[in-house]
């Protein structure tokens, strides 16, 4: 019970900061702030929790009060002197390095420097001195999309450069010497096979992007977090180094001191990983502890040893807040440290195993709002293929280390793998992905409360509270998922290159135009990086309707590139399309396409143009028009002058709400004579990042505020989003 008084003062603690406070941060990142507390308040009493709280303002004050000052301190120029290389990215437009490098505001701080490509790459270990202009990693502008920008920051990276020359130096050998062995280690690694390669980098290295498609197949499976080098492969070296030195009849004082050694030495080569530093600093922490009083450590000495390796890391580093590996570390951790006495009482082998299955049922429970929040979408499949793939990826990992001292062992790891890939394969053929986009953080407050009961009851005697508590929690993930089904939406997406509007009505989905660039490799970064993850973010699987507007590639260019990756079904043309139209037809039969000349009636809007032909072809733009979430929208894709008057000929009596408003913001367009009447009260104007027109035009911006018209910009404001249920309604900016 007293377990259960801990967690509900949790979400109290929760229910503040998500109320109350001004600091914007995300939901999960207050939940691990919130998990310290508890051990505080373990150690400390429930009397003194406001002891407790004050900690935890002030960790909160503190990752808010170092932002502004990195920022100050690194923005502009600068001179990178004896930088050292600690990963190299190779890609077609450039090459990306992480370099840290010392700085005379504090010690140490990592970057990323992109170059040319060039044949002569530097590599991991070597020195680079150059000038260079540091900018600030930008923060997602779509709604649902990675948050690289936080990313980074959880890794200690806060700025980027681009330098077109580098100078090669030579760094003092004491510096080099473990990134040396870890570049002499991955050369080695090349001498088996691909698919050998791949896990030996990553279960010994730490690196996954030697995985190429299997990686994707992890993710999909939600099991990524799987391959990351965690605290389980500590107890996996540990079970290794007590088995062999039972084997041969060491001692096992000395064989833990050899494996603390190992590990030491080990961490220094693998790539950064929060989760194994944590586990390491702990597993080192509490040996010794063990060493000085002779005794197991307690329960109650766990809880200060996490607390105060954790606050380390954040003390270091305050993002690593945001660091996903982090996060799934601690919160296993914490609640594991509340149930390891219960696991050490158990008696019989059998009995122990459930337990361990339970406990990790439990991980997988409290972390499930994480894993929802991150990839917007739930795996029915996850809570049996985390057991499963765990434990078998235990046997590989060992059989990785194995191979890499005694090659002789590469056979047995291709059967091993081999097994391993039909797992994979069949794993696919069964699961199945629930789209649950949390946008609100009532959601997830709701969802995390389910879950950390679901855990503790799991572990509890009480079999009522747990059946009761779990179909709960089933009705909760039931009306969420049917909630998300029936919200309906309207985004205007923020594209580098372009514009693209997204509508979700009644389960089915509208796009209005694509965006585009000129070159090939842009239009495909649009559909790859951009359309087709927001899509899979807020749970729309295919295309029903796609309309582009006009031909003008910022409004079409994608088109072939998102063709290759999302599922449509229909597509409407302008009569100034026919280029498109018989490519289309050509290339993608089993799409359906459809040149509009008399108004087109679909289920929720229509389409319609205003002018046939006209020496602008802006003026031939496909216009759309709908009543949806108690408004009146208009589309009016690049319609200028001209076409305004026609339009306002043709339909003198139309009701307009909300304005998409035409050409970008360019001075030709949205005209006081269409303003006077429409008279909308909110405007939205999609114009790309990079803009080189200077849109939208002071003139729209003074006929807007003229007519009293609220309008946001996406290339300032970030894509704009309307949401719409049964009489509710409201703009997410």
């Amino acid at each position: 019970m007293a377990h259960f008084s801990l967690y509900i003062f949790l979400l109290l603690i929760l229910c503040v900061h998500i109320v109350a406070s001004g600091i914007v941060m995300q939901i999960i990142c207050v939940q691990i702030i919130c998990y310290l507390l508890i051990l505080i308040v373990y150690m400390l009493g429930k009397k003194k929790g406001a002891i407790a709280l004050c900690i935890t303002i002030l960790f909160l004050c503190y990752v808010q009060a170092i932002d502004p000052f990195f920022k100050s301190s690194f923005e502009g120029k600068i001179t990178l002197e004896h930088a050292k290389i600690i990963s190299v990215q190779n890609t077609e437009k450039s090459i990306r390095y992480e370099v840290v490098f010392q700085h005379k505001t504090i010690l140490k701080q990592q970057i990323y420097v992109s170059t040319p490509p060039d044949d002569k790459a530097l590599e991991v270990g070597d020195g680079l001195r150059g000038r260079c202009v540091l900018k600030e990693i930008q923060a997602p502008v779509n709604l649902g999309l990675f948050d690289y920008k936080l990313y980074t920051k959880s890794q200690g990276i806060r700025f980027q450069c681009y330098m077109d020359k580098i100078e090669k130096i030579d760094l003092p050998g004491y510096q080099v010497f473990q990134l040396k062995i870890r570049r002499a280690l991955s050369i080695y690694f090349t001498l088996f096979t691909s698919e050998v390669e791949a896990y030996l980098q990553a279960f010994i290295l730490g690196d996954t992007s030697f995985f190429g498609e299997n990686r994707q197949i992890f993710i999909e499976l939600g099991l990524a977090h799987i391959l990351a080098i965690s605290g389980a492969h500590l107890e996996a070296i540990q079970l290794f180094f007590l088995w062999t030195a039972k084997k041969i009849r060491m001692t096992k004082e000395i064989a833990i001191f050899l494996y603390l050694g190992f590990i030491i030495i080990y961490s220094g080569v693998l790539k950064r990983s929060i989760s194994f530093e944590r586990a390491l600093i702990m597993r080192v922490s509490m040996q010794v502890l063990e060493d000085i009083q002779g005794a197991r450590v307690e329960p109650e000495q766990k809880y200060t040893l996490l607390f105060l390796v954790c606050s380390y890391l954040i003390i270091r580093n305050p993002f690593v807040i945001y660091n996903i590996a982090f996060q799934y570390s601690v919160l296993c951790s914490v609640f594991l440290t509340l149930y390891a006495n219960k696991g050490y009482e158990i008696e019989g082998r059998v009995h122990k195993y459930i337990w361990y299955a339970k406990c990790n049922i439990c991980c997988i429970l409290i972390t499930l709002p994480l894993v929802i929040a991150i990839q917007q979408q739930f795996y029915l499949f996850t809570l049996i293929s985390t057991l499963i793939f765990r434990a078998f990826l235990g046997i590989v990992a060992i059989f990785s280390f194995l191979t890499a001292l005694i090659p002789f062992f590469e056979a047995i790891l291709v059967q091993i793998l081999s097994i391993l890939n039909w797992m994979l394969i069949f794993s696919q053929k069964l699961n199945y992905n629930i789209s649950i986009p949390l946008y609100f953080q009532s959601q997830q407050l709701v969802l995390t409360c389910c879950c950390i009961v679901n855990a503790h009851n799991l572990l509890s005697s009480r079999r009522a509270i747990k059946s009761l508590f779990a179909v709960f929690t089933l009705f909760i993930l039931i009306c969420m998922v049917q909630f998300n089904l029936q919200l309906n939406s309207i985004h205007f997406l923020s594209l580098p290159h372009g514009e693209a509007t997204v509508i979700k009505i009644d389960g089915i989905i509208y796009m209005i135009d694509t965006g585009g660039g000129m070159r090939d490799l842009d239009n495909i970064a649009i559909a790859e990086k951009y359309l087709k993850p927001f899509m899979l973010k807020n749970g729309m699987g295919k295309i029903n309707h796609l309309i582009l507007t006009h031909d003008d590639i910022d409004h079409v260019g994608a088109i072939f590139a998102l063709l290759t990756i999302v599922t449509v079904d229909k597509i409407y043309l302008n009569e100034s399309s026919n280029t498109y139209y018989e490519q289309l037809k050509r290339e993608h039969p089993e799409v359906e396409v459809e040149i509009v000349t008399d108004p087109k009636k679909l289920p929720h809007l229509v389409i319609f143009s205003v002018l046939d032909t006209s020496t602008n072809n802006n003026d031939t733009s496909l216009l759309v028009y709908g009543y949806f979430g108690r408004m009146y929208w208009l589309f009016l894709g690049d319609l200028e002058k001209e076409g305004e008057k026609a339009l306002i000929r043709q339909y003198p009596k139309l009701r307009v709400d909300v304005i998409k408003v035409g050409h970008h913001g360019s001075k030709t367009s949205t005209s006081r004579e269409l303003l006077a009447a429409y008279k909308p009260e909110y405007g939205i104007i999609n114009v790309q990042t990079k803009n080189i027109h200077n849109h939208p035009s002071k003139e729209v911006v003074d006929r807007l505020d003229a007519y009293n018209i609220k309008y946001w910009v996406t290339a300032v404001d970030g894509g704009q989003s309307y949401f719409f249920i049964g009489p509710f309604q409201f703009f997410l900016h």
